[in-house]
């Protein structure tokens, strides 16, 4: 997907994508910064770690992100809800990241730098 085509803040996705994987979300290898690519960024530093232990082990290195008291991104104040969408942003975020961390497809250092944007994006620097 392109950056620019990115949701503003994590969508509902269902949780049989959460099971299976789904890469819709993950940003464009070509559109990724190379900070995120070649690891250095936050995010990415942060994602390498939820891709290896997932989040409990990454609550070694950011209980807030754990705790889910981080600040999240989230729809405006007159997005409309559909029916069953869920409303809360840490469940949201959580559910997007863990569908792109267990896609098969495309490999893990695109995966990893690709959560790395969307945390960078999604979860501003001072919360996580």
């Amino acid at each position: 997907m392109k950056i620019s085509d990115l949701p503003p803040f994590p969508p509902d996705i269902a949780e049989v994508y959460v099971a299976f994987g789904d890469i819709t979300f993950l940003p464009d290898w070509e559109e990724i910064p190379q900070n995120y690519k070649d690891g250095t960024a936050r995010g990415a530093k942060i994602a390498e770690v939820l891709c290896a232990g997932g989040w409990d082990f990454a609550a070694k290195i950011s209980p807030d992100l754990h705790n889910t008291s981080v600040d999240l991104a989230v729809p405006p104040s007159d997005h409309v809800y559909v029916s069953g969408e869920e409303r809360d942003p840490v469940i949201r975020f959580k559910k997007v990241i863990d569908a792109i961390s267990m896609s098969f497809q495309p490999k893990h250092q695109h995966k990893v730098a690709g959560i790395g944007y969307l945390i960078d994006m999604w979860a501003p620097a001072k919360t996580v």
